[in-house]
């Protein structure tokens, strides 16, 4: 069966329309084919879309190995004046060195085998006038170190904290501060930011894909005069998974703080259970000591035209400047609480620090929810009927 793909593919189409069509294909399933998913349309890609159908690829590769199939899903393309453009894209991103066989006249370190595609489309770019794309405009994916992840749950919460700040200070040193770094610290767009902070958060957001799911972490930057979007995707066990493992000291306050508030005050909606778990994460992070999830998510939306996007499993959160006020309270807060880490400020004051910015992220929560629309496009939550696996951060800066 093919999947025709959109004439314009986005973060928003993959989770509504094109994850339903795949979850169709499986309900029909003859248990022994693979999608096929066909490109020939597409004129356009926006480039979030790439980590999230590379983690797509990498889910099904790893299903139909536990089904025994040994044949990979399809990419359909053909190289015609109508679909150069979108071939020069995927080949300048390097969307094809990942995630097919590795290609003989183009040795990469990498090359994922997850979808089949026929490589002589690669190429003919010549008498075509393309859009310039720079180096650092590409798919990136980070690798697992096996050996550490198979144990980490295991490990004591200070086994566990050397684990991460060695890995964290190999990512900001290493591939991803060359992968980010040049448009975070260098593109005019990206001056209202700062981009330390956003790439030590980038760093953490990968490290916990990657511990948390065993498996490899997908991001694309791209950056241009009048955008600027950050993606990381990961096919690992989402929030609620990740918060459950951990041991109730690991938590200033207590375990799914935010769920059980809205529990205990019957505001419960079952439809929004992962909106309350990924506050819950929200949570965890504002209250370490160390930059992370709380503090890129937090970044964008304090901006003109920035929006932080969540998803996790069947459920994306939408955190605009529409929120401004709020927002800019979190982050204040923030600083405050790394401060009080900082000058070891004692226990009770700093359980208040953490009791505020609770109080502060319910509210949040409790707000977007009000701003549920069932037309999806300006909903501030977004529920889906297709789940999948993982959590897929974006941050999104508009001229």
């Amino acid at each position: 069966m093919s999947i025709q793909l959109n004439k314009s593919v986005n973060n928003l189409y993959f989770y509504d329309k094109l994850l339903s069509e795949v979850a169709n294909f499986y309900h029909n399933w003859d248990n022994n084919s693979t999608p096929s998913f066909n490109f020939n349309k597409t004129t356009y890609i926006d480039p979030p879309f790439l980590p999230l159908f590379a983690s797509l690829g990498l889910y099904l590769k790893k299903y139909h190995i536990g089904k025994n199939i040994k044949e990979n899903s399809i990419i359909e393309l053909n190289n015609t004046p109508d679909t150069i453009k979108t071939i020069h894209f995927l080949d300048k991103s390097e969307f094809f060195d990942i995630v097919g066989k590795q290609l003989d006249y183009k040795p990469v370190d990498f090359s994922l085998d997850i979808f089949d595609f026929d490589k002589k489309i690669i190429g003919g770019y010549s008498g075509y006038i393309f859009k310039e794309q720079r180096n650092e405009h590409k798919l990136n994916v980070y690798f697992p170190s096996q050996d550490k992840l198979l144990n980490y749950n295991q490990l004591t919460i200070e086994q566990k904290s050397e684990y991460r700040d060695k890995l964290l200070e190999k990512f900001i040193v290493g591939k991803v501060q060359d992968d980010f770094a040049q448009v975070l610290y260098n593109d005019e767009i990206n001056r209202v930011i700062t981009s330390e902070i956003v790439l030590t958060g980038i760093s953490e957001l990968i490290e916990n894909g990657i511990i948390h799911s065993g498996s490899e972490v997908f991001s694309s930057i791209f950056s241009s005069n009048k955008r600027s979007i950050i993606s990381v995707a990961d096919i690992g066990i989402g929030f609620e998974a990740s918060l459950g493992n951990k041991s109730e000291s690991e938590f200033p306050l207590t375990k799914f703080y935010i769920l059980n508030h809205f529990k205990k005050e019957k505001k419960y909606i079952k439809n929004f259970h992962n909106c309350y778990i990924i506050f819950d994460a929200l949570l965890f992070s504002l209250n370490r000591n160390r930059h992370g999830l709380i503090d890129v998510i937090l970044e964008y939306p304090t901006q003109e035209n920035g929006y932080s996007r969540i998803h996790d499993t069947d459920l994306q959160i939408v955190i605009s400047n529409r929120y401004f006020n709020i927002i800019d309270e979190i982050k204040q807060l923030r600083k405050k609480i790394i401060k009080a880490f900082t000058n070891n400020m004692p226990s009770v004051e700093l359980q208040s620090l953490f009791l505020k910015g609770a109080e502060l992220l319910i509210e949040l929560c409790e707000r977007i929810i009000d701003n549920y629309n069932i037309e999806i496009n300006v909903s501030s939550i977004r529920k889906f009927k297709t789940r999948f696996p993982g959590v897929h951060i974006e941050c999104e800066l508009k001229n």
